[in-house]
């Protein structure tokens, strides 16, 4: 009893270190990057809503609505307060195979866990400040919820899971790509036994329905509406409906139809390459919920490829399902083949492909570094290109050694060992280059933020901006905020959120040749603008796009090895009225 209590004590403690390491990754330099566009105009819309300002646009989660406005009239809207609601709830999602310990096993639950933690894919959608993780989280504390009420009988657990059902529903766009996918599945496994299943939950459901069905609508109507503050919640979430809808025809922005396994192979490689091994053997042994997971996997990968409004981040809906599927994976190649006496065989194997891979480490670090040299193909950038490939060539080749000791390893003295220790440097393998890339997605670089989630970014020269448009109102009229300026931008994107302080700030698609403003603010295509008065100008790299289509082959080799692309800068200049420079200058320190 004693034993059992600490392995208890043990687990609790191991959930609870994935937990911390989760929260203290997800909320890491979280507010230095500026919004993007569409967290822009996301976190717009609250902050328009909490001051009594016109509102701009609906949300397209009302859930995320509901919970930043708590975030922004407790603390300072900020980014950190715009993106913190989905960065801890998304590390609260980490927690949720601590429920299905039982389904899955004690270790593969907790493994699944651990690769949530480090999960690329699920840190970066953390970090963004829309409903995605609010909805993938809300989900999960349904399941969570729904396991309990199976176990009790009890009304209070559905309560509670329908209560969080409905925070889903309110995420908008995100849960309709969740029920839509539920529905293609319920249609793949109509007839099989996790349909039966499926059908039983429901029965079970049934004598209570009417309470279930009055929590979700509660629950619904006060998330979207924030406590029936905010009227206009129930007609946004009609909007996000519909316009989700719309994504199948066209969609702003629509990124590439192979984006998705892209995301997956560069950022998941571990959770891709045991998921995928994970699910061949479910099918090859008859496991149902491995087979389950393996049917979502494949049914929301086929989805992803014809709806045209895919995004980066909707890699998520792959890996909550391939996650579990690896560490089943994992845990049953170490758990079926580990012979106790093996131990110094594996650990023999293990470190001779350690110091392999160290070799290749090295290699690629040298082909990584050479690819900043490399200059236009017409030139000297060929031979130096062929250089690089050298050392490329010499990384793969250590690689297949691996594989080759590994096979040799089997044959010649223990199969069981061979498995073992090749799955474990394997693991550890790949689990250094997932976690690389998910460092590369919370550490900010002074190169620019080029990674597949967006196309264009903001500059930290924004904040720049703003503390110089701050100094200028101080001069000009003795408040930090409160100069009047004219922006020529859009008034629901990342430049008006930076500007959301500045009361004065009016923002104009085109400038006016008769404009006296104190302060303008203009892309640098306006060079010297025909304004009403006199205006020197300085000028701001607030934007910075990358087209990863337009890459040549070097060009998409130092990218992935490297996070660095060509960049087109989008600048902005601003221009301050002579006499208000003046004044500047005559009583600046």
């Amino acid at each position: 009893m004693k034993s059992n209590s600490s392995l208890y004590s043990l687990e609790t403690l191991l959930y609870a270190a994935l937990f911390t390491v989760a929260l203290a990754v997800r909320l890491y330099a979280l507010g230095e990057r500026p919004l993007l566009d569409a967290e822009a105009r996301e976190a717009l819309t609250v902050f328009h809503f909490l001051r009594g300002l016109p509102e701009l646009n609906l949300p397209h989660s009302p859930a995320y609505f509901f919970f930043t406005y708590f975030n922004f009239l407790v603390l300072q809207p900020s980014e950190f307060t715009a993106r913190l609601a989905p960065a801890i709830l998304g590390a609260g999602f980490v927690l949720t195979p601590w429920a299905f310990r039982v389904q899955l096993g004690r270790a593969p639950a907790l493994l699944t866990a651990a690769l949530f933690t480090f999960s690329g894919v699920l840190i970066a959608a953390s970090r963004l400040a829309d409903g995605l993780m609010l909805t993938l989280a809300a989900l999960g504390l349904t399941l969570v919820l729904a396991m309990q009420f199976f176990k009790t009988e009890a009304a209070g657990w559905l309560i509670g899971a329908a209560a969080a059902l409905g925070i889903a529903v309110a995420g908008g766009s995100a849960f309709m790509m969740a029920l839509v996918l539920a529905v293609m599945m319920g249609a793949a496994v109509f007839r099989t036994q996790l349909g039966q299943y499926a059908g039983e939950a429901w029965a079970r459901v049934q004598p209570q329905q009417r309470v279930f069905w009055v929590a979700l609508g509660m629950s619904v109507l006060v998330t979207a509406t924030v406590g029936l503050m905010y009227r206009s919640g129930l007609g946004a979430l009609g909007a996000s409906f519909t316009n989700w809808f719309v994504g199948f025809v066209s969609a702003e922005n629509s990124r590439s139809l192979l984006i998705v396994p892209l995301v997956l192979w560069v950022y998941e490689p571990l959770i891709l390459i045991f998921g995928v091994i994970g699910a061949w053997r479910a099918f090859r042994s008859a496991d149902t919920l491995g087979q389950g997971l393996a049917a979502w996997a494949i049914v929301a990968l086929i989805f992803l490829f014809f709806y045209a409004g895919r995004t980066p981040a909707d890699a998520a809906w792959l890996v909550i399902a391939l996650g579990p599927l690896a560490a089943r994976a994992i845990s049953s190649l170490v758990g079926e083949h580990w012979v106790k006496e093996d131990y110094l065989l594996v650990g023999a194997l293990c470190s001779v492909l350690v110091m392999l891979l160290g070799f290749a480490f090295v290699y690629q670090m040298r082909f990584a570094n050479q690819l900043n040299f490399i200059g236009p193909l017409e030139t000297s950038g060929a031979e130096a290109l062929f250089t690089s490939l050298r050392e490329l060539g010499l990384t793969v080749l250590a690689v297949a050694l691996c594989v080759v000791v590994a096979l040799l390893f089997g044959f010649g003295w223990s199969r069981s060992a061979a498995i073992v220790g090749s799955t474990l440097v394997s693991v550890f393998a790949l689990f250094c280059l997932s976690f690389s890339a998910a460092w590369g997605l919370v550490q900010p670089r002074a190169s620019g933020d080029v990674e597949l989630w967006a196309l264009e970014f903001s500059t930290t020269d924004t904040h720049r901006l703003v503390r110089a448009l701050g100094d200028i109102s101080n001069f000009a009229v003795g408040q930090e905020r409160e100069v009047e300026m004219v922006v020529q931008a859009e008034p629901d994107g990342a430049m008006a959120w930076a500007l959301r302080d500045f009361v004065k700030a009016r923002f104009v698609t085109q400038l006016d040749a008769f404009m006296d403003s104190p302060v303008v603010v203009a892309p640098e295509a306006q060079q010297d603008p025909t304004l009403g008065s006199a205006y020197l100008g300085q000028g701001f790299t607030l934007y910075q796009r990358w087209r990863p289509e337009n890459l040549l082959l070097h060009e998409q080799l130092q990218w992935l090895f490297t996070r660095r692309a060509p960049l087109e800068a989008s600048r902005y200049v601003l221009w301050v009225r002579q006499d208000v420079q003046q004044l500047q200058t005559v009583t600046g320190p």
